[in-house]
């Protein structure tokens, strides 16, 4: 029963990867995000597309789901865009994003919870390395539009609140 997990585990990591991978020049243009700098000499080159992503794609399955015990998380997401503050001490992602926990049930790979939003997520640079940090989430219910409105610049805002339609993820 382990060994199938394992392997079921690592085979559903391996084609996330193999696709976030593949795929992270197409997903940064075709959004119309393109490579972008700090201003300040010693942490330009830490901030940009792929650092971001890889900080978001670390941070997200540890903290958006709280997975059960023996469960893995794995996650996708949309980029709407990104805000570094001026002197590149906090960098601020705007996205969509999609998880679900899979943990094995008899034997066979199950789907254990999921969720859709959007989501802004808080980056700073610590150990010469870009991580994300905190992560701020729409209000349910009546407040969910205003709340989003709240957390995302204008023409973010107008994205997320529309929403976003997950068949466009590819199976991670």
């Amino acid at each position: 029963m382990n060994k199938l997990f394992l392997i079921a585990s690592a085979i559903l990591f391996g084609i996330g990867a193999t696709y976030a991978f593949k795929n992270r020049e197409q997903i940064g243009s075709q959004f119309g995000q393109t490579e972008k700098s700090a201003t300040t000499t010693g942490q330009a080159s830490l901030i940009n597309l792929e650092s971001i992503n890889e900080a978001v794609d670390t941070y997200l399955p540890k903290r958006i789901i709280i997975a059960d015990s023996g469960a893995h998380v794995f996650c996708s997401k949309h980029l709407y865009g990104y805000e570094e503050s001026k002197n590149s001490a906090q960098v601020l992602a705007y996205l969509w994003t999609y998880c679900e926990e899979y943990f094995l049930k008899d034997e066979a790979v199950t789907m254990g919870q999921g969720v859709s939003f959007p989501i802004k997520i808080f980056l700073k640079i610590q150990n010469g390395k870009l991580v994300a940090t905190s992560h701020e989430e729409p209000l349910d219910g009546e407040g969910y539009a205003n709340s989003i409105r709240k957390m995302f610049p204008e023409g973010y805002a107008v994205e997320a609140i529309r929403g976003y339609d997950i068949n466009k993820f590819k199976p991670s």
